[in-house]
């Protein structure tokens, strides 16, 4: 086995927001540097494309014409956060089955009521009957004292041979910052 995780002085305080100690002092984390170099260009027109689907579902009569049109404007946060809070709940689903598939206790996924929730599941669990996977660890809090940086592991796992990283992603593609922040906790 190559990977060797060693205990370091890292905390993790949630207290609404990440923070990352390492050593006693707060560092970035593997997301927020990842960020810094995502294009967020596709944004733009799917915001745009979000307003006006919620005026056309809303506007029904010209009166209403400056409530919906205030709303419009952060249309595309409620489907933003509507889709975070989605991939979270599959996170901490995945995360509490690989665990109790660690200690070797049954996990009955089942099915769930969101059905973008349950698709994500059942996507990671056909990804496992397709391949052997030895899950190692979940929600692992890793950094680097070299670099000044910390992140949280989604998995540590041995897939078909090969030692293996990941991260949970529940969105309809990976963009380039999945590849930094996975590097980031590699390191």
């Amino acid at each position: 086995m190559l990977i060797k995780l060693k205990p370091m002085p890292l905390e993790f305080l949630s207290n609404g927001k990440h923070v990352h100690l390492l050593s006693g002092s707060e560092v970035p984390g593997c997301t927020s540097v990842a960020k810094l170099f995502d294009d967020k260009g596709w944004m733009c027109p799917w915001a745009a494309k979000m307003a006006v689907e919620y005026v056309d579902k809303n506007l029904t009569s010209i009166e209403q014409k400056a409530i919906v049109l205030k709303e419009a404007k952060t249309a595309w946060r409620k489907k933003r956060d509507t889709a975070g809070a989605k991939g979270t709940s599959a996170h901490e689903i995945l995360e509490k089955y690989i665990k109790a598939k660690i200690s070797g206790i049954p996990f009955d996924l089942g099915l769930f009521s969101d059905p973008e929730v349950n698709s994500a599941v059942q996507n990671f669990l056909q990804w496992e009957s397709e391949n052997h996977v030895e899950w190692l660890a979940s929600e692992v809090h890793v950094g680097s004292l070299v670099n000044g940086f910390a992140g949280i592991l989604d998995f540590l796992a041995v897939v078909n041979g090969v030692e293996t990283l990941g991260d949970f992603k529940t969105s309809s593609g990976i963009r380039a910052e999945a590849y930094i922040q996975t590097a980031g906790l590699w390191i």
